[in-house]
């Protein structure tokens, strides 16, 4: 029997399998559950309150809420517990999380800070980076691309970091259509000194 599911104006934010069953978890973190990845939903699992944004894999939630709180979950959003980031009272204020297809997570806190941790959120580890004016992290395979306004830079699995070059768009100058005026000729240069 299918259920009465709530309709939900967010997007997809992730798609995470919990044993037989598939959760697809929206930006404002609401889980619905299958049986099969093309299968009907038969439940749902709401937030108490909204995320901001919604990453997973490999079993691990991460959810973003807007005050800057970043909550994690093992099981599939049934219980949400509060990153532990290594800082002291109030904690950062976190303003990007992604996860890596292995399960581990980078965090980017304000002021430019960022959080590491291996898989399913164990053992968060600040990482002493040079300032780069970082603005947006993403994963890509089994690393993180921090993108900053001075830099962009990849953290690998153990938290290392290293700067990459990024390709630099060319810019592209059409020629121009204006056409020049004729030069004078050599001999009226001469008789008039220009």
């Amino acid at each position: 029997m299918l259920l009465s599911l709530p309709l939900s104006s967010s997007e997809l934010s992730a798609m995470v399998r919990s044993g037989t069953q598939w959760v697809f978890v929206t930006s404002e973190g609401i889980g619905f559950i299958s049986d099969a990845p093309l299968g009907a939903f038969h439940a749902f699992r709401p937030t108490l309150e909204p995320f901001r944004d919604v990453k997973g894999e490999n079993g691990l939630l991460l959810g973003l809420r807007s005050n800057g709180t970043l909550l994690e979950s093992l099981d599939v959003g049934l219980s949400w517990q509060p990153a532990p980031l290594a800082t002291p009272p109030p904690g950062p204020h976190v303003v990007g999380v992604a996860v890596s297809p292995d399960g581990s997570a980078l965090a980017l806190g304000a002021p430019e800070q960022l959080w590491w941790s291996p898989a399913l959120a164990q053992n968060w580890r600040l990482l002493a980076i040079p300032p780069v004016g970082a603005s947006r992290i993403k994963a890509e395979d089994q690393k993180f691309m921090v993108e900053g306004a001075l830099s962009t830079f990849a953290v690998e699995a153990g938290g290392t970091f290293h700067a990459v070059q990024v390709p630099q768009p060319v810019a592209h100058i059409e020629p121009s259509r204006v056409a020049l005026e004729k030069p004078p000729a050599a001999s009226r240069t001469r008789e008039t000194g220009r």
